[in-house]
């Protein structure tokens, strides 16, 4: 898969129970040319709702910034419930945790998660994103091989 597919989410998914946080990194995205369609969420149970569509009514590629600290489910939480998804549904989804943790206990149990590609921390930063995006996309993910 060459680079300019790994950039191309078919979808950004943002969860954070904050929607100026929601707004901020949306914005911020898109001003550093991260350009796809999104679905920005400020409940988990409407991201969960979204990923329990049927799997011929969902994106291909799915690349998802969940807040961890939220007031019903944590992105950890959340992460438990996307290895509970279909694996036709798990292969689509990326997930990346967005935090202002400094809790070494929360990073590394975000940091070994295997619904997680890996912590981010905020204020969210694009070239970070986008450096991320660049990196070879996990076995199982997006059409690779598992």
């Amino acid at each position: 898969m060459d680079t300019k597919a790994k950039l191309e989410a078919d979808c950004l998914v943002l969860l954070d129970d904050v929607p100026l946080h929601n707004l901020i990194a949306d914005k911020m995205l898109g001003y550093n040319n991260l350009l796809m369609p999104r679905q920005i969420f400020s409940e988990a149970q409407d991201l969960l709702d979204f990923l329990h569509k049927p799997a011929d009514e969902l994106p291909k590629r799915i690349l998802m910034l969940v807040d961890l600290m939220m007031p019903e489910m944590s992105g950890l939480d959340i992460a438990e419930h996307v290895l509970e998804l279909p694996q036709e549904v798990q292969s689509r989804c990326r997930m990346f945790i967005v935090s202002s943790t400094i809790d070494d206990r929360d990073i590394e149990a975000i940091e070994q998660h295997p619904a997680v590609e890996c912590f981010l921390n905020k204020p969210l930063d694009a070239s970070r994103v986008s450096d991320i995006l660049q990196q070879p996309v996990p076995n199982g993910k997006w059409g690779t091989a598992a």
